[in-house]
């Protein structure tokens, strides 16, 4: 038996070199058996180039294998008896069930944490590959170790002993085959004749050496390719450029086989000492020089221009992306160069996917994606899970509507939106509500409520049918094999074998073949993964919960790796993990801070100072986080070295959601190491030139520059190409649509006459608030009240619900004590928190969607409102029983008929009238003689006061309405002189006092008090005032007024002069009929006012709408200065003057 070595650094030759002698000795030694075995990813690659070497264009005698595949090449050697091998799916399952015995663990609340299962399946094959049992653990915990430790310990060992237990009993895995294979290697007899080349391994691990071991007992003759500087496996020491770091995995291989070949006593041949070589792989001085300093400290400069290296950055990942996309494109076509001479390496995969994937397709690029996809992610697990968890959960709503949006139930996607909107307005939730018909009022519709109603329930008896029939199904058995043959027959019955057929089908029509691929393993993975359940655990007792379980620890082992659909693409992989062959062309994306080398990884099971005690402990487990950032330098030292011709390398300066990246030290290093090599800024590359490539992205390119008003230099191109474009039939609409969208302002013009009137109808029946939203923005109004877009209706306690019920009590206690003929002021504490009571039930009663009732927690609401309610009345039970004014109406409703007030009839410039109504909380009343005087109440569950600058906007006008329509209509039916006395906001609130030391019951009462005080405008006349307050002495504790010394209000006060009210209900009747007009003659503009800190933007429901933007030149806030009250008045009189 002889053996021997070849080994070198990147881009040395060793894998051509050993190759080439394979390819060489199978042409003269037909007869025996070449075995040339690389990692598992590396078969498909492998085979490629030896099929590329040799003469035949075929393997005849050459066999590429895994350490995996030999076992399954030798598996009638490996003495299994009738144990079948388990695969990853099973393993899972397996592990589940044993997490799910009782009695134990020590830690068992960890088990349905997230992570723990993959956690604890990593750490039990790490035991296996190497070599650790469980008594190994026990003899840890026997010489004493830390709690935390221990616990670990002892739940990892005894799971382990289990697992070890039932495996030798039933099953294998790929691990412990591993374990089996150097007996089944000493059986086979026909390995004697064979040869063993093993490549691409920087290291083995224990079972692997192993096998290593008894195949050099075994074969005639082997050979390993290495990884590494021939000058550290030379023995001239350490070299000064820290070689010894970087290679630190392969030099450690090295010794070991190196003291397995000296037990074994083989003979040693030369070893093959590879030198890199401009010429051989890399056909530039500056690539040669990249390899021999990469992660070598103190690294050379190089001397002069670097050709074949390119250093760049983008302002995104997406404009780094398109550089990319742009430079290849152009390679392709220059160059001749294919798809398969370019590759593309990521430090962030799952981050740059989608980009890349969206841009190549753009740049019309084939690409494979080299990454294993886990099905949990697939939509069909996705609703597979969610279907389970609908019956296990009793319906609910986050379960059911998980799976309507997979889109696999017999629902289209406007069914399934239809029914999620009703099921949210009234809170359908439960198999209760669900399993009875639908009757309730459609949320959002209009005429043909009936219709909506009837195709809604339509869509809730295919649901209800769906999962009743699968709940029936799995209640029927009460073991694994039943359940899982009850799942499948339920997804037969919903055609999702077919569903998915069809999914596979489009994509492949619409080229996207990767993942059609993926979409056609889909259902081949979900019965190999009831069947591995069934043959495990089919005899075993569950129940819906456990199976759910059993089923998704099996389903999140399954990853799905592709083979390249196609002979021409571009691999596009993970700079540390893809191994991919040599190619001409590569790109290397996102060399940022934090993801070359990667951070921080995810810890396992075991922290690596837990490894760091186990391993003192002669216990030694997989390379540790530090142990893997020298492994990732080697791996990133290896990808770099892919690049034979040219090497493009990138970094980010913001991600895709614009949070700011950093480059990383390899990038700077990188700019250190090459002085000379031009950096570009592709921001700068693209501001000084028209590119020109494929129509989609240079479309866009050219788009970018009409935006920026950069396309000056460039018309001539600009112009043949925007010529080009609209002459192709199939991008000319696209074109159109892009210059449309580049010519849009955000900016709405007027709406025409007819269809204004369309929208708002022959005569326009206005509320306050409708007006008070159109002067915040036109535009709010008009989606809204033209278009009637609402919000989606949620069933719930919302603010606004909690004010609707504090009003509607509050109209029914005031409405029945007036028809009582009873006052408030004489209730006693007990009757009038007895009157509250009963109007806050009958207001619940009243309420349509029975919000208050549906759970234990709005129940407490119910009763927190009832004590605010009460502490309110008590409040306006104190104020009215110190003045004069008595409740005179209670939600009274006005406007809207035909037979209106003059105040109420508005006429309008385009020939119309404008029709208000409205509802006043509450009206207040004192007479004397053949005067009256009203006050105008409004309740508010939130702090408000009036602004007189808000009003002369618009933004307050309520109070004044209500105020100049009552006193008309009031004065229509009085022989009394009618008066306005005052307009108010009364808050409903339980205040929070804050107070310094120990108040008395009296301090108290005077603070609450203050806290209740109305705040609006009263009318300034002492005789007025005085009926809100009779003992009032220099301050009221009712409305806010204060007095001077002398008697006189004092400026403080929020008074107002009976001139300067008709001067303000004036104006309020011109500002109604301005407002009303705008309405009319089509008024849309987006402008939003801003005052103070507030802005109609705030709390605007259709803000996703209008896409107002300050940054466009065409969209600012109307803004608002705060203005005095001498100057909103002497403007208020202005106006009326005009």
């Amino acid at each position: 038996m002889s053996f021997q070595w070849i080994v070198g650094r990147a881009g040395s030759g060793k894998t051509r070199r050993m190759y080439g002698e394979v390819v060489r000795k199978s042409l003269e030694a037909a007869d025996r058996t070449f075995l040339v075995l690389v990692p598992e990813q590396f078969t498909l690659e492998t085979q490629k180039e030896l099929v590329a070497l040799h003469p035949s264009k075929g393997l005849l005698n050459i066999e590429v294998l895994s350490f995996q595949r030999l076992a399954f090449r030798l598996y009638d050697g490996l003495g299994t008896g009738e144990r079948k091998i388990l695969q990853e799916t099973g393993k899972g399952m397996v592990i589940r069930r044993l997490l799910g015995e009782e009695g134990y663990l020590q830690l068992p609340s960890l088990v349905e944490k997230r992570g723990y299962l993959d956690k604890m399946c990593d750490l039990l094959d790490e035991f296996q590959q190497y070599g650790v049992a469980p008594q190994d653990l026990e003899a840890v915990l026997e010489e004493g170790v830390d709690k935390v430790l221990g616990d670990k310990l002892r739940d990892a060992g005894r799971l382990y002993a289990r697992y070890r237990s039932y495996m030798e009993e039933h099953y294998l895995t790929l691990e412990s085959i591993l374990d089996l294979l150097p007996e089944a290697v000493e059986k086979a007899d026909w390995m004697e004749k064979a040869e063993i080349h093993l490549d691409g391994f920087h290291g083995f691990n224990p079972s692997q050496t192993k096998v290593l071991e008894a195949a050099l007992r075994k074969v005639s003759h082997a050979s390993i390719s290495l990884l590494v500087d021939p000058e550290l496996v030379e023995g001239r020491g350490e070299p000064e450029d820290g070689s010894g770091e970087l290679f630190q995995e392969s030099l450690e291989t090295w010794r070991s086989v190196e003291a397995l070949l000296h037990t074994l006593g083989v003979d040693r041949l030369p070893t093959i000492r590879l030198e890199v070589e401009e010429g051989k792989r890399f056909r530039s001085k500056a690539l040669v020089h990249l390899e021999k300093n990469l992660f070598r400290y103190p690294y050379a400069k190089f001397a002069g221009k670097p050709a074949g290296i390119h250093l760049g950055y983008g302002a995104h990942m997406r404009m780094e992306v398109r550089a990319m996309a742009d430079t290849l494109s152009r390679l392709l076509q220059e160059k001749g160069l294919r798809y398969r001479d370019v590759a593309v390496l990521c430090t962030d995969l799952e981050g740059y996917k989608p980009v890349i994937r969206r841009t190549f397709e753009q740049y019309g690029i084939a690409v494979f994606m080299d990454q294993k996809s886990r099905v949990l992610e697939h939509p069909f697990f996705r609703f597979l899970f969610s279907s389970l968890d609908v019956v296990i959960r009793d319906f609910r709503y986050e379960d059911v509507f998980a799976a309507v949006k997979t889109g696999y139930l017999p629902l289209d996607q406007a069914a399934g939106d239809r029914l999620e909107n009703y099921a949210l307005a009234w809170g359908i939730k439960g198999r209760r509500k669900w399993s009875v018909p639908f009757h309730k009022p459609v949320p959002y519709e209009g005429p043909g409520e009936d219709l909506a109603l009837e195709r809604l329930e339509g869509s809730r008896a295919q649901l209800w049918e769906a999962y009743r029939s699968l709940g029936e199904s799995l209640a029927g058995s009460r073991k694994v094999r039943g359940k899982a043959e009850a799942l499948f027959r339920w997804m037969a019955w919903l055609g999702l074998e077919e569903r998915l057929g069809e999914e596979a089908r489009d994509l492949e029509a619409k080229g996207r073949l990767e993942e059609a691929l993926f979409y056609k393993r889909i259902w081949p993975a979900a019965l190999e993964l009831l069947d591995q359940m069934v043959e495990i655990l089919g005899g075993e007792g569950v129940g819906n919960q456990g199976f759910a379980d059993l089923l998704e620890a099996g389903a999140s082992r399954v990853e799905l790796g592709l083979i390249p659909p196609g002979l021409d693409q571009v691999v596009v992989g993970d700079l540390e993990r893809t191994r991919i062959k040599e190619v001409k062309v590569l790109f290397v994306l996102g060399l940022n801070e934090g993801k070359v080398p990667k951070g921080d990884r995810p810890p396992g099971y075991l922290t690596d100072q837990e490894k760091a005690v186990l391993k003192g402990r002669d216990v030694v487990l997989a390379p540790d986080r530090k142990q893997m950032l020298i492994r990732d330098q080697l791996n990133i030292y290896g990808g770099f070295c892919r690049a034979g011709e040219r090497l493009y390398a990138s970094f980010a300066q913001a991600d895709l959601e614009g949070k700011a990246l950093r480059p990383a030290p390899l990038a700077n290093n990188l700019r250190k190491m090459f002085p000379q090599a031009r950096v570009t800024d592709f921001a700068k590359a693209y501001e000084g030139r028209f590119v020109v490539n494929r129509p989609l992205p240079t479309m866009m390119h050219w788009l970018s520059m009409l935006r920026d008003n950069r396309s000056g230099s460039f018309a001539t191109q600009a112009k043949a190409f925007h010529a080009w474009m609209s002459g192709q039939e199939a991008y000319a609409p696209l074109m159109e649509k892009a210059l449309q969208g580049m010519a849009h302002e955000n900016r709405e013009a007027p709406l025409d006459g007819r269809i204004s009137g369309l929208l708002y109808g022959p005569a326009l029946v206005n509320s306050v608030s409708r007006l008070e939203q159109f002067a915040g923005c036109p535009f709010s109004h008009f989606v809204k009240y033209g278009l009637q877009a609402r919000e989606r209706s949620l069933y719930g306690v919302a603010p606004p619900d909690m004010g609707n019920l504090f009003h509607k009590a509050l109209e029914i206690l005031v409405r029945e004590l007036m028809e009582e003929g009873r006052d408030l002021c004489g209730l006693d504490p007990e009757q009038r928190d007895l009157r509250v009571e009963e109007a806050v039930r009958k207001a619940l009663d009243a309420e349509v969607r029975d919000v208050f009732r549906s759970t234990f927690r709005t129940g407490y609401l119910v009763k927190r409102l009832t004590r605010i309610l009460k502490k309110s009345v008590w409040a306006m039970q104190v104020q009215l029983g110190k003045g004069d004014f008595r409740p005179y109406k209670a939600e009274y409703r006005f406007g809207g008929g035909k037979d209106l007030p003059p105040s109420l009839q508005v006429p309008l410039s385009n020939r119309t009238v404008m029709r208000l109504q409205g509802i006043v909380d509450r009206v207040d009343i004192s007479q004397e003689g053949d005067r009256c005087w009203l006050s105008v109440v409004d309740y508010k569950s939130g702090s408000r006061d009036l602004d007189l600058t808000a009003l002369y906007h618009g933004l307050q006008l309520q109070l004044f309405v209500y105020l100049r329509a009552l006193l008309e209509i009031e004065s229509l039916e009085r022989t009394q002189e009618v008066l306005p006395a005052g307009v108010w906001y009364c808050q409903i609130q339980d205040p929070m006092l804050k107070m310094e030391g120990e108040p008395t019951e009296e301090t108290l009462r005077q603070e609450t008090e203050k806290a209740f005080k109305l705040k609006g405008l009263v009318l300034e006349e002492e005789e007025v005032y005085r009926r809100y307050e009779r003992d009032m002495g220099s301050r009221s504790t009712v409305i806010p007024v204060s007095l001077n010394k002398d008697g006189r209000v004092s400026a403080a006060a929020s008074t107002a002069t009976l001139e300067e009210f008709a001067a303000i209900l004036e104006y309020v009747g011109g500002k109604v009929k301005e407002l009303g007009d705008g309405i009319v003659e089509g008024n849309i503009a987006i402008v939003p006012y801003k005052y103070q800190e507030r802005k109609a933007c705030d709390y605007c429901a259709y803000a996703g709408i209008c896409q107002f933007d300050e940054g466009l030149r065409e969209n600012a806030y109307k803004l608002i200065k705060k203005s005095e009250k001498e100057q909103v008045m002497l403007d208020m009189k202005n106006k009326n003057e005009q």
